[in-house]
């Protein structure tokens, strides 16, 4: 895996991405520390990766499964108004 200080990406981030793309997951170091990593990710898999990574949308699923859980159903309409614009 590559691993690449934050400096050497501002200046080849269009060689990072492409490097991302082909072999794999970059790790971003901040002075020697990981700080981000850079992962392939095709159009398809976007809607999962933000899913996955959203602390209000994890949020909103596991309220969603307690509610389940305790036989309450939340509408959808009430759920649309509680997501803030």
């Amino acid at each position: 895996m590559k691993m690449v200080g934050v400096r050497d990406l501002k200046n080849r981030l269009s060689h990072f991405l492409l490097e991302a793309d082909r072999e794999g997951a970059v790790i971003v170091t901040n002075h020697g520390v990981p700080c981000a990593a850079i992962v392939p990710l095709s159009p398809d898999e976007l809607e999962d990766f933000i899913i996955a990574r959203s602390p209000r949308i994890r949020k909103m699923a596991r309220r969603g499964a307690a509610e389940i859980a305790a036989s309450k159903f939340a509408t959808l309409d009430k759920l649309l108004d509680e997501i803030p614009e």
